[in-house]
């Protein structure tokens, strides 16, 4: 079981609650997918059985059973793979210091945030570098992409 355990919201999907999850408990997103892949399935599998596998490994080590009733775009990849953009992650700087990650941001025409009314990024404000599983669990490109926004929005 993790040490840090966060209770996944209604409206996140199952690759943004992981995000959150390795994040949470100091782990790079890609040591958090190898550890995955070794005790259960790969964790980038679009095999039905495989995504099993990997949603109940994440609700035994996060503790939240619910964790197998989010969407997991990886188990649609074969059917609505025209809708969801597995290419790239973008994110509202804004709604990204809270820590909230919509599932409703990797769908392909999702291209603004409702909320703020602001243009989801996929580049991070500080680095110029694309945003990634990667850097985001790592807050390297949240931190300063959500300061860079805030500081642009007070003047």
């Amino acid at each position: 079981m993790l040490l840090v355990r966060v209770r996944p919201h209604k409206n996140e999907s199952f690759q943004t609650y992981c995000i959150k999850l390795a994040q949470s408990n100091g782990y790079k997103f890609s040591a958090f997918c190898t550890q995955i892949g070794h005790e259960a399935s790969p964790y980038k599998s679009t095999k039905t059985e495989d995504r099993k596998c990997i949603a109940q490994l994440v609700a035994e080590i996060s503790g939240y059973e619910e964790v197998k009733d989010i969407v997991d775009f990886q188990a649609c990849y074969h059917t609505h793979k025209l809708f969801i953009d597995y290419t790239r992650v973008k994110i509202c700087p804004y709604c990204i210091g809270s820590g909230d990650l919509p599932l409703y941001w990797s769908l392909k025409n999702y291209l603004v945030c409702v909320e703020h009314q602001t243009q989801l990024i996929d580049v991070c404000s500080s680095c110029s570098l694309k945003l990634t599983a990667e850097s985001l669990s790592q807050n390297c490109c949240i931190e300063s992409v959500s300061y860079t926004h805030l500081r642009a929005h007070e003047t």
